[in-house]
C-alpha cells in the first residue's frame, strides 16, 4: 500500500514537472514575442520608426509581427510624405520671396555697369601701358556684373530650373580666374593660397555657375578664419569624376551645424543671406554632380565638388 501511495506520489509530481516545464517553454514562446512588440511599439508611440520585428513564425504571433511591420512601414511613408510636403512649401516660400527681391539685386547692378562706363570714358589713362591695365580691370569688373545678375534671375527665380550652358573647359583655368578675384583679399586677410593641382581632362560644365561655385566656397574659407590661415586648393579624378576641393584651417563647424548648411538661409555668419551653400549645391546637382562638406569644430573644413567626367551635351 505504501509502495503505491508512493508511486502515485512520483507520478503526480512528474506529471507536474512536466506541465510547469511546457508551461514555461509554451510561456516564453508566445509572451516574449508578444513582450518585443509591446516594447516596439511603446517605442514607434515615442517617434522612432525604425523598429521592425523579425520573426519566421507562421502562427498567430507571426501574423501579428507583420502586421505591425506594414503598419511602421506605412508610418515611414506618411512621415516621408509630410517631409516632402513640408519642404515643397518651404521652397514655395522661399521662391515668392526670391521673385520679389530679383527687382532689387538687378537694378542696383545695372546702376553699378552704368557707372563703371561713366569712369572708364572719362577717367581713362592717356598713357598706353596704364591704360591696357585700367581697360582690363573695368573688363573684369563688367563680366562680374554680368555673371552676377544672370546668376540672381537664374537663381532667384526658382519657379525654374537653371539654365545651363555647356561648354568644354579647362577646371585649372576656371580655379586660376577665380583666384584672381579673390587675391587681394586673400594677402589683405594674411590668407596664404596653396594649389595642389593634378592634370585633370576638360570636361563640359557651365564656367560661370561654377565659377560662382568656386568663388562662395573660397569667400566661406576666408571668412572663416578672420586671423588668418591656409586654403588648399587641389583637383584629382578618380571613379569618373573630376573632384574640386577647398580645405581651410579655419573656424570649422559643429556636427549640429553641418547638417543645415544646405539649408537655404541657414547661416552661422553675422550678415550672411545662407543661400551659398544651399545655391552651390543646386548648381552642382544641375550638373549631375555632388557636393560634399566635411568639418571638425576648431580644425577648419573643407568642401569637395564632384563633376561627371563623360558627360557630355
Amino acid at each position: 500500500m505504501q509502495t503505491k501511495n508512493y508511486t502515485r506520489i512520483t507520478a503526480t509530481a512528474i506529471i507536474f514537472g512536466v506541465g510547469l516545464i511546457l508551461s514555461i517553454i509554451l510561456a516564453k514562446r508566445y509572451t516574449k514575442p508578444i513582450e518585443e512588440v509591446v516594447q516596439a511599439a511603446k517605442s514607434v508611440a515615442l517617434g522612432n520608426l525604425d523598429h521592425d520585428i523579425r520573426t519566421e513564425r507562421r502562427d498567430e504571433i507571426g501574423d501579428l509581427a507583420k502586421s505591425f511591420n506594414y503598419m511602421v512601414g506605412k508610418l515611414k511613408e506618411e512621415r516621408v510624405l509630410e517631409e516632402r510636403l513640408r519642404k515643397a512649401e518651404h521652397l514655395a516660400g522661399i521662391g515668392q520671396f526670391s521673385m520679389s527681391i530679383a527687382h532689387e539685386i538687378r537694378n542696383p547692378l545695372n546702376f553699378i555697369s552704368l557707372s563703371i562706363d561713366h569712369i572708364r570714358k572719362k577717367y581713362e589713362p592717356s598713357d598706353e601701358g596704364e591704360k591696357e591695365h585700367f581697360n582690363s580691370l573695368i573688363l573684369n569688373i563688367k563680366n562680374e556684373i554680368q555673371r552676377v545678375s544672370q546668376f540672381a534671375q537664374s537663381f532667384l527665380e526658382h519657379s525654374r530650373p537653371f539654365e545651363l550652358n555647356l561648354k568644354k573647359m579647362d577646371a585649372e583655368r576656371l580655379i586660376e580666374e577665380v583666384l584672381e578675384l579673390v587675391r587681394v583679399k586673400a594677402e589683405k586677410d594674411n590668407i596664404a593660397i596653396i594649389k595642389e593641382l593634378e592634370m585633370v581632362p576638360e570636361i563640359y560644365l557651365d564656367p560661370g555657375f561654377i565659377k560662382t561655385c568656386l568663388y562662395n566656397i573660397i569667400l566661406n574659407s576666408f571668412q572663416s578664419m578672420p586671423d588668418g590661415g591656409k586654403v588648399t586648393i587641389r583637383t584629382w579624378v578618380a571613379d569618373e569624376n573630376l573632384s574640386i576641393s577647398v580645405q581651410d584651417t579655419g573656424q570649422g563647424i559643429s556636427a549640429e551645424k553641418l547638417s543645415k548648411v544646405f539649408d537655404p538661409f541657414y547661416t552661422t555668419k553675422n550678415g550672411g543671406l545662407g543661400l551659398g551653400l544651399a545655391l552651390t549645391k543646386r548648381i552642382v546637382e544641375e550638373h549631375r554632380g555632388r557636393l560634399e562638406v566635411k568639418s571638425i569644430e576648431g580644425k577648419g573644413s573643407s568642401v569637395t565638388i564632384f563633376l561627371p567626367v563623360n558627360k557630355g551635351k
